[in-house]
């Protein structure tokens, strides 16, 4: 009298027993094929986020335990690839390739990168394929850009996004209502070459137009020209990239929503397009096509633009 069978146990012929494909393990009779806590055998515990599949403990597929924890090894910045591999300080993992960030630009709700490997990374909002999905639903972690290579610059607008290539193209995708892009057509989330531009060294976008920098040192912008932005007497719009009259030895540009600056040889600054808070540093609040220098400024080292200043 007072023997008691194990949890979930069974009498049988006077004996106790546990039920086929469970174990008798500390009292209870569990399916060591399936028991996270006994995989296999009483006492065999699976890593954090495992299963227990036909008594054997397993990681999702991408994933690899590493100090006790399933992590994906496609994704996870300290364990790239292999557990252990960190992709070091400000360094990602994507598809289990470390990648180190050399440039960043912010758009109005998505971030593109490029890295050291010359690859381009977009994350964040893709109403209209800004961050090269064909999926309109946003993403929060780095998503690679197909169609790119060998980056030398990349740059992220209002909802368009675009990259310098090492041999000098420049490639937009996203939204393309104002030809944003430099060509007439649908906004598309696929990379695409801007006709005419063999020889950029950077490219920045606004709002809903977009400037490059050549190697001679001309700047050529294409989109919405409401303001003036492009360099060309104020139209809805300019498809085709072209050159901003009076601008040679440019070293480096920055635009706005819907303004632009440049940065010469000599270190003064021009400005042109929407100035209707004063942002083209004149003192005045007409907007213009045409660059001026800024009065006052000299020796000017960088710059950089906001939304209206």
């Amino acid at each position: 009298c007072g023997t008691r069978c194990a949890v979930f146990g069974v009498c049988t012929a006077s004996t106790c027993g546990c039920p086929s494909g469970r174990l008798d393990c500390a009292g209870t009779c569990v399916p060591t094929a399936t028991d996270e806590a006994n995989c296999g055998g009483c006492g065999i515990v699976c890593a954090s986020g495992a299963t227990c599949t036909s008594g054997v403990c397993l990681c999702p597929a991408g994933y690899a335990v590493c100090s006790g924890t399933c992590r994906d090894v496609r994704t996870d910045s300290m364990n790239c690839a292999t557990c252990g591999t960190s992709c070091g300080v400000g360094g990602f993992c994507v598809t289990s390739a470390c990648h180190t960030p050399s440039a960043i630009d912010a758009g109005t709700d998505h971030v593109c990168a490029y890295t050291s490997r010359g690859d381009v990374f977009c994350w964040g909002d893709s109403d209209y394929g800004e961050n090269g999905r064909t999926s309109t639903t946003s993403i929060g972690l780095p998503t690679l850009v197909a169609g790119v290579s060998n980056a030398v610059a990349v740059t992220a607008g209002g909802e368009h996004s675009c990259a310098v290539a090492g041999s000098g193209a420049v490639y937009c995708w996203g939204r393309n209502t104002s030809s944003e892009l430099g060509f007439v057509g649908l906004n598309t989330a696929t990379a695409t070459a801007v006709p005419g531009i063999g020889n950029a060294v950077d490219v920045n976008a606004g709002a809903a137009f977009t400037c490059a920098t050549r190697l001679t040192g001309a700047v050529s912008c294409w989109g919405q020209n409401t303001s003036g932005q492009t360099g060309q007497p104020a139209s809805a719009s300019l498809s085709t990239p072209t050159d901003v009259p009076g601008l040679a030895g440019v070293l480096e540009v920055a635009v706005g929503d819907a303004h632009a600056c440049a940065l010469l040889g000599d270190r003064t600054v021009s400005c042109w397009g929407s100035n209707v808070s004063g942002q083209l540093g004149d003192g005045t609040m007409v907007s213009r096509a045409t660059p001026m220098a800024v009065p006052g400024l000299a020796n000017v080292a960088t710059i950089a633009a906001g939304g209206a200043h």
